[in-house]
């Protein structure tokens, strides 16, 4: 069966859609540098250590990472002023973006320099500020390898996680396998006689579907009912075509913990409709047993699609003469 532009495509959609990781992002703090200022020069030096290292604290219980100037480029600034009148201080709040200079949130307070100080900036901080600035900003693969090569606890603890989670789920199909459920396979085949039927016909071709479902999970064992047609010429002198309509139960057994690539047998038979079409003749019919042992494998794609390759011999049992063949299949499947 030749494949059509179209199809390769849906193919190789279906492969990138399924592919595990290809869009994956890791988390890290968002990074701060927090600045003090005062807004008169003549202000008390003690009140901006005071502020500074306040906000710097309740910042840090938000989950925020503070980095000084220095080093890498932030996320946000978050800029503090202050002005004291006696026993009064004002205090005003702004967080920005570092790259834009955009202001992202901004806030004031007034109230008395006491020992309550500290509670009410951080019930300003935790009001106005840190709903607008994200705690984590995403980071693609490429970007936190680096930064764990750099020995950045957050990445090295990412990267830590998602290669237990990765083993762990590669452990579980190693060591599981894969479990079965309802399964549909719909396959195009070209038949080859053998034996006695070699000698009026070269080949055919068909198609068949089968449906059932599988129990089990390394070793799946699916009960399926199968139908399937085949049209096969015959190379007499007299042109005649015969069109066999198989249908019957089959008993499928299959290997699901190689992985992407699932081994199986099947040993089916049933009833197949035998339909003869002689050139200028009538059409005649009967209903004859057939029987089929078969070999294939599945390529899983993803849980739920699959491609299959499968190999039948089968036999369909007429009066005076048996009809042999060997049908080479291919196809797609579906798990759910």
């Amino acid at each position: 069966m030749r494949l059509k532009p179209v199809q390769i495509n849906v193919l190789f959609a279906l492969l990138i859609i399924t592919a595990p990781g290809f869009a994956q992002e890791y988390q890290r703090p968002t990074t701060v540098i927090v600045r003090t200022d005062a807004a008169a020069e003549a202000q008390v030096s003690s009140v901006a250590g005071v502020l500074d290292n306040t906000v710097r604290l309740h910042v840090g219980l938000a989950g925020y990472r503070i980095i000084e100037p220095e080093s890498v480029e932030p996320d946000y600034i978050i800029l503090s002023e202050y002005a004291v009148n006696g026993s009064v201080i004002t205090i005003t709040i702004s967080a920005e973006t570092a790259k834009t200079s955009e202001t992202a949130a901004r806030t004031s307070w007034s109230g008395a320099l006491d020992l309550d100080l500290d509670e009410q900036i951080g019930a300003v901080l935790n009001r106005d500020i840190f709903p607008v600035l994200p705690v984590t900003v995403a980071e693609n693969r490429r970007t936190t390898e680096k930064a764990a090569e750099a020995g950045e606890e957050w990445a090295v603890a990412a990267l830590d996680i998602a290669s237990d989670a990765e083993s762990g789920s590669a452990s579980d199909d190693s060591s599981g396998g894969t479990p079965g459920g309802w399964e549909l396979d719909i396959l195009g085949s070209i038949y080859v006689p053998t034996s006695d039927a070699a000698t009026f016909a070269s080949f055919g071709y068909g198609g068949r579907l089968a449906f059932g479902y599988g129990f089990g999970r390394n070793v799946i064992v699916a009960p399926r009912i199968i139908v399937g047609a085949l049209w096969l010429p015959t190379d007499t002198l007299t042109d005649t075509d015969l069109l066999l309509v198989p249908g019957g139960v089959e008993m499928k057994i299959g290997s699901s913990s190689a992985g992407f690539i699932s081994p199986y047998v099947r040993l089916g038979g049933g009833v197949s409709g035998l339909i003869i079409f002689p050139d200028g003749g009538s059409t005649t019919g009967k209903i004859v047993p057939y029987g089929e042992v078969a070999i294939g494998m599945d390529f899983r794609i993803s849980n739920v699609f699959h491609l299959v390759l499968d190999v039948s011999f089968s036999g369909q049992f007429e009066e005076t003469v048996t009809l042999w063949g060997l049908s080479p299949a291919f196809g797609m499947g579906l798990r759910f």
